[in-house]
């Protein structure tokens, strides 16, 4: 055949037009991926200053370390077994030419034209029926049922075009059905084989409405399914989305050749991801502060990140004795009294641990203090030196309760228990001299969130006035919706998974429903007024920041009074962990003016 040179010289312009069109989207993902993050670069301007760590960040930050195992573990349980049921069918259909199979062909065939997203929601309800809603099968079930159309149809067309003497010759030779599939046509099926295998991998390996629709949990998920960890409630994060993507479809093949940068960003990144996976559906996390966020890796080991419901056990073994005490007598400042009052109707007694300072006047006041651990873990005497230190210097007792904890005695086992034990002490108040017009209650974490909820207990039952509520990184919200959950997922202290883990247990059916009451989960009140002047501060870099800063601006706009502190950098328990940092020291002078003012 002879070409002119127009014709050749025209098809390699059409060539070079094509592959310019091809390649220009992977260089526009590229060149944004450069540019800072949370900027809106436009155009394939070079950014000044080429950020590589977008890399590493948006590794981090999709947790595609976990989303690897997840991809490979999903490909692991398609690709196979969809290869043999194709092959199978296929052998059947085009070669033993079975009844019915041109039926059947047919069938396949129409399979092909059934649009993707029209069965999608019928799926969603048939996998919640079978149970498998949030886990790997639920993707890979019906990721089966939907290549077989092609896949069938693809192995019939190579089976349909194998000379027929091969078969003919090895059932001479006596060879049974199988035998005629397994070694005569299953090795010259190899190309096809090969071919429909790196197919079946690369659309599962992209697949992203299964995951995102039918799993909930982001460590079961696809890896496409990291492009939704850089899109929040508020935003999307356009360069790190772009060096997201590009990381997804580079395999492991082709690491090698990525720019030096590149692959040292990702390389970065897949460490970090592995040690400290962050939340997948969330916004970039802010970061911690230095001082903080040097001891959190120090002492790695001791912070409860994620908490599962079997790990209860083993964190309740760290709750504190009432050897914690002898630290707070030795100098002479404290006495010390356990006392054991009466619980609410129907449950067991209450037991309270009351500290009052030796040099305190004859009515002194007191902080009615309620320790933290998730409501499932904690005994009164945990953050008791805490609360006393505070106590110490604005000159009042600490009353701390040992209320019942979850999941053996759920709501409102915890809340009753903290709300008997506060009517008890202001009954019993002049007795233990103490000032029963004087108490403030206050807690840390659960604790936090038990104190805003025995405000509001008293407020509606009418019980114990109380002169304010000291709620510090208070656990207010059972939803766990909120951005600052997500961007914290996986990182810090308490992360939105071990705060499922925890109100899971509290609430049992009712965790995220609509019925969940006021004195179950603060949060959920819709009525704020007529509560005691509140303090409320939190980490901004903690998983109940944003819940903390919305009860604060709800108390206010019920015209109550209300003192917030986010303070920067801060993870959840940032100044128990760290007490001698500069923010620690800000946080506690903070509680201690707001404490001393009102029992002025």
């Amino acid at each position: 055949m002879i070409v002119s040179q127009r014709e050749l010289w025209t098809g390699r312009l059409l060539l070079v037009v094509l592959m310019a069109v091809t390649v220009m989207p992977f260089v526009s993902l590229f060149v944004t991926a450069l540019h800072p993050a949370g900027t809106y670069p436009s155009g394939l301007e070079w950014p000044e200053s080429p950020q590589w760590s977008n890399f590493a960040r948006a590794f981090e930050a999709a947790d595609m370390g976990r989303l690897l195992v997840s991809s490979v573990l999903i490909e692991l349980g398609v690709v196979p077994l969809a290869l043999l049921i194709a092959t199978l069918a296929g052998f059947a259909l085009g070669h033993l030419r079975a009844p019915g199979g041109r039926v059947i062909f047919i069938a396949f065939v129409l399979g092909l034209t059934l649009p993707f997203e029209g069965i999608i929601i019928p799926l969603y309800y048939q996998m919640r029926d079978l149970g498998l809603l949030n886990t790997r099968w639920a993707i890979i079930l019906p990721l089966l049922g939907l290549f077989m159309p092609f896949a069938v149809f693809w192995m019939r067309a190579h089976f349909v075009n194998v000379p027929p003497d091969i078969s003919e010759a090895a059932r001479i030779d006596g060879a049974t059905t199988w035998q005629l599939f397994w070694r005569i046509h299953v090795p010259l099926s190899t190309p096809a084989l090969s071919s429909l295998a790196i197919l079946l991998f690369l659309w599962t390996w992209n697949q992203f409405l299964l995951a995102v629709v039918l799993v909930d949990d982001p460590s079961q998920r696809t890896m496409a399914g990291a492009l939704g960890a850089f899109q929040g409630q508020w935003g999307t994060d356009i360069p790190l989305l772009c060096a997201g993507s590009l990381l997804i479809h580079a395999d492991a093949a082709d690491l090698p050749r990525l720019p030096a940068p590149v692959r040292h960003g990702a390389a970065a990144g897949l460490g970090q991801g592995m040690t400290a996976p962050a939340g997948l559906s969330r916004l970039p996390r802010p970061p911690f502060d230095p001082e903080l966020e040097a001891v959190l890796l120090a002492r790695r080991d001791e912070v409860v990140t994620t908490l599962t419901a079997e790990e209860i056990p083993g964190l309740r073994r760290r709750s504190a004795t009432a050897d914690a005490l002898a630290p707070l007598l030795e100098d002479g400042t404290w006495t010390s009294s356990v006392h054991v009052v009466p619980g609410a109707a129907r449950g067991p007694d209450v037991r309270l641990v009351l500290l009052r300072p030796v040099d305190a006047p004859t009515a002194a006041p007191c902080l009615y203090h309620l320790h933290g651990g998730g409501l499932v873990t904690g005994s009164a005497y945990d953050d008791l030196a805490v609360a006393a230190q505070l106590a110490a210097r604005a000159g009042c007792a600490v009353a701390s309760v040992d209320y019942r904890l979850a999941p053996e005695h759920p709501f409102p086992a915890a809340v009753e228990d903290a709300y008997a034990g506060l009517v008890w002490l202001a009954d019993a108040a002049p007795g233990l001299g103490l000032d029963p017009t004087r108490l403030v209650v206050g807690g840390i974490s659960a604790g936090g969130g038990l104190a805003a909820a025995t405000a509001l207990l008293a407020r509606d039952r009418g019980g114990p006035p109380l002169l304010g509520q000291l709620l510090v990184c208070p656990m207010l919200d059972d939803r766990d919706g909120s951005p600052s959950a997500e961007q914290m997922r996986g990182a810090g202290a308490w992360d939105a998974d071990a705060n499922a883990t925890a109100w899971r247990a509290y609430l049992g059916d009712r965790y995220g429903g609509e019925d969940v009451p006021a004195h179950a989960a603060p949060a959920r009140a819709t009525d704020l007024t007529g509560l005691p002047p509140a303090f409320l501060d939190v980490g901004s870099a903690e998983t109940f920041r944003d819940e903390v800063v919305a009860y604060a601006e709800r108390i206010w706009l019920a015209g109550g009074r209300a003192e917030l502190h986010v303070w920067p950098g801060g993870f959840h328990g940032f100044d128990a962990l760290v007490p001698d940092a500069a923010v620690s020291r800000d946080a506690r002078r903070a509680r201690l003016r707001w404490l001393a003012r009102v029992l002025s």
